[in-house]
């Protein structure tokens, strides 16, 4: 079986759908600012979480973690490392927190490239 259904009801709704997550996420502009907005936007979420999966945009993932340390987290990624990451300035913060969230029990990191491991290693040596 290739497809699971969800039956009559369709799949689970999103909690707050943005349309345009690009523009929501270029507002932005420091991590410093990314760990306010997930205080302030998903702070009553991450007391019910149990796990984040995939990890679209990394390092929103990463503050995620680093307000909850002890949540699972499994990172996959495809080619988009620093996807949505506007805030080259605070990029060594990136590293430390990728490398932080990387010697956590809780954390399981794939990639789909060799190129892309590769990448993380010479950062972080991880």
């Amino acid at each position: 079986v290739l497809f699971r259904s969800w039956g009559s009801k369709g799949p689970p709704l999103t909690r707050r759908p943005l349309l345009n997550p690009d523009v929501k996420l270029r507002e932005i502009s420091s991590l410093r600012l990314a760990f306010a907005w997930a205080e302030e936007q998903l702070l009553p979420e991450l007391q019910m979480m149990e796990a984040v999966v995939s990890c679209g945009v990394l390092w929103a993932c990463l503050v995620v973690q680093a307000l909850r340390p002890d949540l699972s987290l499994l990172i996959r990624l495809n080619m988009g490392l620093l996807q949505f990451f506007h805030f080259w300035e605070d990029l060594p913060d990136f590293w430390t927190l990728l490398d932080k969230s990387l010697t956590l029990p809780r954390t399981a990191f794939a990639t789909t490239s060799m190129l892309l491991s590769e990448q993380v290693h010479a950062q972080i040596g991880e």
